[in-house]
């Protein structure tokens, strides 16, 4: 006789862009049971203390491709007991749209997803878009009409605009490109005076899985690194340049920023231009999470395209 226990899965105490890999080693089980409608779990988070955007995003993606994908049936959590998450999550503006995803566990309401509003106060900008698959006008629209305003008010320096404008476009045209077969990624742009991130995460192909298509190498961490050259694309016969992640690198090492990305079984790091390829948990998919200091801004008069300066990368 089946046992009607619940199968607990424990979150991480530190659900962070630093510990992103541990969270994702707990939770990736879930990539391998689309279709399956497993009874009788319960994810419990009650023991988690720190929590930032990239943490509250992984929490997202991973609920969003459990329904999604009907992995569960009847699954429970108790993020609603712990305050502190409790908080984080409506801080960054997840509120009603997690609390969605466990309300109806085998279908997604929309109407949660497309309402993600940008926000601000005196001291943090806080900026969650929708990237809708069949109708990107809905985010370019947001940006036009909401996002640039508010960067406008928010930092006065023109420069510091032009670098987050640049780099947010940039990260959200990537994962059009590569998502492809998720429609249902957010990306977040989350600022202080003093730094501002972008962080975004879909359970598409990843950036190696694209590559793979054009290039013969099998050799993941390989094409992450092709895929971060100038010139590069997975994109044939199109009109992508392959410039959008070799521009990101650059003003990330230009500004002593910090890039993070995962992609499948590879993650590659860039911490203020020291480069390192290593394997790490699978994520189906792919996260990006870009980390800029406000106070060596960068713009795209700043860096050259035709740049061909050797970059050193320490494979792990």
């Amino acid at each position: 006789m089946a046992s009607n226990q619940p199968i607990v899965i424990y979150a991480p105490k530190c659900i962070d862009l630093n510990n992103s890999t541990s969270f994702i080693r707990v939770f990736n089980f879930i990539f391998g049971l689309s279709g399956k409608q497993k009874p009788h779990y319960h994810f419990a988070f009650q023991k988690v203390e720190r929590c930032d955007v990239t943490g509250v995003l992984l929490v997202y993606k991973v609920l969003e491709f459990s329904v999604s994908n009907q992995c569960f049936s009847a699954p429970t959590h108790d993020i609603v007991y712990n305050d502190y998450l409790k908080e984080c999550i409506s801080e960054y503006g997840f509120s009603d749209l997690i609390k969605s995803l466990m309300n109806t566990p085998n279908s997604i309401d929309l109407k949660p997803y497309k309402k993600l509003k940008v926000l601000s106060d005196e001291k943090v900008l806080i900026a969650p878009i929708a990237l809708i698959r069949d109708d990107s006008s809905h985010s370019l629209d947001i940006i036009k009409t909401q996002y640039v305003p508010i960067i406008s008010d928010f930092y006065s320096d023109d420069k510091v605009q032009q670098m987050i404008l640049g780099v947010f476009t940039e990260v959200m045209h990537n994962f059009w490109a590569h998502a492809t077969v998720d429609s249902k990624s957010i990306i977040v742009g989350y600022g202080t005076k003093q730094y501002f991130e972008i962080v975004c995460c879909d359970n598409g192909l990843g950036i190696d899985g694209t590559m793979k298509y054009r290039f013969s190498s099998k050799d993941s961490k390989r094409l992450i690194c092709k895929a971060m050259e100038n010139g590069v694309t997975s994109k044939v016969n199109t009109s992508h340049m392959g410039y959008g992640l070799w521009y990101i690198n650059e003003v990330v090492t230009r500004s002593k920023g910090t890039l993070l990305i995962i992609s499948n079984s590879v993650i590659y790091q860039n911490d203020r231009g020291k480069i390192r390829v290593q394997n790490c948990p699978f994520w189906k998919g792919c996260v990006v999470s870009v980390k800029l200091p406000l106070v060596f801004p960068v713009s795209v008069r700043d860096i050259s395209v035709c740049s061909n300066q050797e970059v050193k990368i320490n494979f792990v």
